[in-house]
């Protein structure tokens, strides 16, 4: 139900810039994307057993990079769009039905 009142309401380009916010958002001098990259390498770290310092240094440059590689693809590809335009929609009231008098 929630899925198709927002199709039928909700403009599409509407989730677009959200999105397109949501990039440009920043908290002084990084965006949101550099603070969820910090992130998820501080969980990957913490998820491995490391005893001494070195390896666990080595292990968050091994994140990191690798978070750097998936998110330069991710820039690369565009995400493919259906061509079809849903603010063309009409949307025409039911008519309104009487009760049946027994």
């Amino acid at each position: 139900m929630k899925r198709i009142m927002r199709q039928r309401f909700v403009p599409g380009h509407y989730q677009r810039e959200l999105h397109s916010k949501l990039k440009k958002l920043t908290q002084g001098s990084r965006t949101v994307e550099e603070y969820y990259q910090e992130m998820e390498i501080q969980d990957i770290v913490e998820m491995q057993n490391c005893v001494a310092l070195e390896s666990m240094f080595h292990k968050a440059v091994l994140a990191e990079t690798q978070l750097k590689r998936r998110s330069s693809t991710r820039l690369n590809t565009e995400p493919r769009r259906p061509a079809f335009n849903r603010d063309t929609k009409s949307f025409a009231p039911r008519p309104e039905t009487k009760p049946l008098a027994t």
